[in-house]
């Protein structure tokens, strides 16, 4: 079993609530996140072989399509290593203190959230 397969999700009301989104689109987020819908590289990737990180990477670039957003960025853990990720991955919605979708790697769950906010109360990233 994957670490993705692992990861808990926001509701979709926490997504309408605090993404600002009407629930159709909050609907399709959030199916997305789940693994009711997906995409060709999640589809043709070899899920045994994989870091997963390529598939949280993949899943929020989705999500940065559906919430038209500037991408996908991390923010490194100082625990970070070569092939263990402590940090967040996230949607770029182009101002830190606006909440997006967060992958957080150390508890395996997406969140609904603002990197700014993480960043203060957490002197852990880089």
């Amino acid at each position: 079993m994957s670490k993705l397969s692992q990861a808990r999700y926001p509701s979709t009301k926490t997504i309408m609530d605090k993404l600002g989104l009407y629930e159709a689109k909050a609907n399709q987020l959030r199916n997305f996140l789940t693994g009711r819908f997906t995409c060709d590289a999640i589809e043709e990737a070899d899920h045994d072989h994989i870091h997963y990180s390529f598939l949280v990477n993949e899943v929020l670039k989705v999500c940065s399509g559906i919430l038209e957003s500037c991408g996908v960025e991390y923010l490194p853990h100082k625990k970070d290593t070569f092939s263990d990720s402590y940090g967040i991955s996230f949607v770029n919605s182009g101002d830190m203190y606006t909440n997006t979708v967060i992958y957080d790697h150390n508890s395996m769950s997406f969140k609904i959230a603002c990197t700014g906010d993480i960043i203060e109360k957490n002197n852990s990233y880089l």
